[in-house]
């Protein structure tokens, strides 16, 4: 039997995200049923029938494609030109969530709040760099045990093209790497303080 489509929404990232996101996750995206994301999209997702535009960062699948003609929602809706519409992903949605202290059906009209969208995209920034912190760490582990030499530009462009990443954005990310590496770093270790607290043990 074929698996029955789900609602979905759309979320506004940028063109690597993007690659990385539909490469890893496919088209819609499907994030895993025990991410971050996705308690995210069951605690944020809001019933927008009226497609007035809450945030320029998520909109229902019915705002993204709908083409208003006439007066309709002329005053509310604003539809989004198909050079806007390539910086969207779109995302698969859980069937139910509690809204309204009710559980109840997702449909067309479903889409991200402001903070919503704000938390998917900054847990999806995280993501996109943890994975290409793991990348490098793999790398660099295996050409030290066959005694060769990589560089973290080198790691990059390798990274880029295993997601179909586009190479003019290469520079920008490589200055976004030792900007955020710190902040991995204080993260791990923010995590072995909190699993030594938990567990009475000390870490190497």
């Amino acid at each position: 039997m074929a698996k029955q489509k789900r609602h979905t929404c759309f979320l506004k990232v940028t063109d690597y995200q993007k690659k990385y996101l539909e490469t890893r996750y496919g088209s819609p995206v499907c994030f895993p049923s025990c991410s971050m994301i996705q308690m995210y999209l069951r605690r944020y997702l809001v019933r927008n029938a009226s497609m007035k535009r809450i945030t320029d960062f998520s909109l229902s699948s019915a705002a993204f494609s709908y083409e208003p003609s006439g007066t309709m929602f002329s005053s509310e809706y604003q539809s989004l030109t198909d050079e806007e519409k390539k910086s969207f992903i779109e995302i698969e949605l859980p069937e139910e969530v509690l809204y309204g202290n009710k559980v109840v059906s997702v449909d067309q009209f479903f889409q991200l709040n402001p903070p919503g969208a704000r938390k998917v995209r900054n847990e999806i920034k995280n993501e996109f760099w943890l994975a290409f912190s793991r990348f490098r760490d793999d790398c660099l582990f295996r050409a030290a045990r066959i005694g060769e030499t990589l560089t973290t530009e080198d790691i990059m462009s390798d990274f880029m093209n295993m997601y179909d990443i586009d190479m003019k954005s290469y520079e920008s990310l490589m200055r976004n790497w030792w900007r955020v590496k710190p902040k991995i770093k204080d993260r791990i270790e923010e995590k072995r303080d909190e699993l030594e607290e938990k567990s009475g043990n000390v870490f190497i």
